[in-house]
């Protein structure tokens, strides 16, 4: 495997721990990344701790899991973040948590340079980014714990590869950790900034991106808002010529949902997250990872126990497109949880060749009391369309994420007025907006932003007068920053698996968000009949107090 040819060593070679068991261990970028911070990795695996790659805020993470079920994170500074290459920062800092104990978590080293002036510097930031003393601080803090599987006995020296220089830079960015759908009316309950020991209580934080307060969890549970029946339009075939074959059959379609539903709620159950990723994958999977980690912030006592749900396949209303050979098989469904009501979601699910499987991708609760009129011909199938690069739609993927990000960053000032008719989705996007300049007073600010996007991939189905459905995504940041010394934001229990109870000077947390939108045909505003977002990290610089003690 190009991720790793010495799993099995050659004799006089220390024996390596095996590769993570994930889809993307076989994928060019994942492996560019194991390659670039193999100088790190090697050594660790030497010693018989299993490694893996994740995305953080804004960086690569090296995540070592220990015997105890406690891990290791190994990333480079946060704040600000790396501009250096994945593998080659200017620091390391691992720290060691646990997803059920937060009062373990403890800085195992930190050699990233400091940016406060004033605060004393750890004695390993003189090793910067050298990987030898990192595994050398890790060697000893893990065998005082006695969580060293292997260590590496003198004969069995293991070299430090050097990190690998690549002209290339990943643009995919994000955590593999996820949350439940982002609402920004699902926000931890406070976050109080507090100044000369008097707790100053701040509104509670509401980015309203859900509908109900129960639907954070997407398809976790089975919230779902009145909608009112809707039939998508059946139109006549214009052409005699041979038409592409469907996607899949209605039947085989159900088949899906069904076994969406079924494997779901088996890993909801226990937050399992590989058995998960044999039914979700894309925005989605990123969004119910983030929920579990959250789960797994709070304190036994504070978890809701999982009810089991599904999709109502009786009411469900699929769309399913005619597809050329060699096109990328996906549809789309109009999905409800509660039997006898009416959807009020719409779901897209992919096939995934290499695993002979299809995953549900995205999934966006719905605004409107009426589906969008989706385009069938005679024998019930629709019509996908390019998602970008579409002249013959009024706007297109691209722009329309653009629009969804400055309601956002400006409150539609720029170009999110410009392309969108004011709708409820629109509308409570710019409220937000408004909502966060004024959220603090003059105690702090709360500010948006985009941020890089790894899922790009967009859907498109013809609507019956002549436009397009368009379903996409998009991820942008909230940060929210205390405005002078002697305040401080003390982070919500929603939050406690990212910031876990540290006080702090700011905090920059990152929604990854699926979005729909009707385009029309002509130079028209588009419409935006919902979205929804999941909170999927959180992370910012300590208060100076908290920050010396560390």
């Amino acid at each position: 495997m190009a991720a790793d040819e010495t799993t099995t060593p050659e004799p006089g070679q220390v024996p390596l721990a095996p590769l993570p068991d994930h889809r993307n261990v076989h994928t060019p970028w994942w492996q560019e990344l194991w390659r670039r911070h193999a100088h790190v990795i090697t050594p660790l695996r030497a010693r018989g701790l299993q490694c893996d790659i994740e995305f953080g805020l804004s960086t690569y993470n090296v995540r070592v899991s220990l015997p105890d079920d406690s891990y290791l994170v190994i990333s480079p500074p946060h704040d600000p973040p790396s501009e250096r290459p994945p593998g080659e920062p200017e620091g390391w800092i691992a720290t060691r948590e646990h997803p059920d104990d937060q009062t373990l978590f403890e800085v195992i080293y930190d050699s990233a340079p400091s940016n406060d002036p004033g605060a004393p510097q750890r004695p390993e930031a003189r090793h910067g980014g050298s990987a030898q003393p990192l595994i050398e601080a890790i060697d000893h803090r893990l065998a005082q714990l006695g969580l060293l599987p292997h260590p590496v006995l003198p004969h069995e020296t293991h070299t430090f590869p050097q990190p690998s220089r690549h002209p290339s830079r990943h643009g995919s960015s994000r955590r593999h950790r996820r949350k439940p759908p982002h609402r920004p009316d699902a926000r931890p309950d406070f976050f109080p900034l507090r100044t000369l020991g008097a707790s100053i209580r701040t509104a509670r934080r509401t980015l309203p991106l859900i509908i109900g307060a129960a639907c954070l969890t997407l398809a976790l549970t089975g919230c779902s808002d009145e909608v009112g029946p809707a039939q998508a339009r059946q139109t006549p075939s214009a052409s005699t010529a041979p038409k592409p074959a469907p996607a899949l059959s209605a039947a085989q379609a159900r088949d899906v949902i069904t076994r969406y539903s079924k494997i779901n709620n088996e890993a909801n159950a226990d937050r399992d997250r590989r058995l998960l990723d044999t039914v979700e994958d894309g925005p989605l999977y990123a969004m119910s990872v983030s929920d579990y980690t959250e789960t797994e912030g709070l304190p036994a006592k504070d978890r809701e126990p999982y009810e089991a749900w599904s999709y109502d396949l009786a009411s469900a209303k699929l769309y399913i497109p005619r597809l050329a050979d060699g096109q990328e098989r996906w549809f789309a469904a109009a999905l409800s949880s509660e039997k006898g009501e009416a959807p009020s979601r719409l779901a897209v699910f992919a096939e995934q060749p290499q695993h002979k499987r299809w995953e549900m991708v995205s999934v966006v609760d719905l605004d409107s009391q009426k589906l969008p009129d989706v385009a069938l011909d005679r024998e019930g199938y629709a019509t996908a369309v390019a998602a970008n690069d579409n002249k013959q739609l009024a706007a297109d993927a691209d722009l329309l994420r653009t629009a969804v990000l400055d309601n956002f960053t400006t409150g539609g000032t720029n170009t999110g007025s410009k392309v969108f008719a004011p709708t409820k989705a629109s509308k409570r996007q710019v409220k937000v907006h408004s909502d966060a300049a004024t959220r603090f007073g003059d105690q702090g600010t709360s500010v948006f932003d985009g941020a890089d996007n790894r899922f790009t991939d967009a859907y498109a189905l013809k609507t019956a007068d002549g436009g397009a459905l368009v379903l996409f995504s998009h991820t942008h940041t909230q940060t929210d920053a205390v405005a002078h010394s002697g305040l401080q934001i003390n982070p919500g229990k929603g939050d406690r698996a990212w910031l876990h109870d540290v006080p702090r000077m700011s905090i920059q947390y990152t929604f990854v968000c699926n979005d729909a939108a009707t385009v029309p045909a002509k130079a028209e505003p588009s419409r935006l009949i919902g979205y929804t977002c999941a909170r999927t990290d959180a992370s910012g610089p300590p208060v100076p107090s908290w920050s010396h003690r560390a």
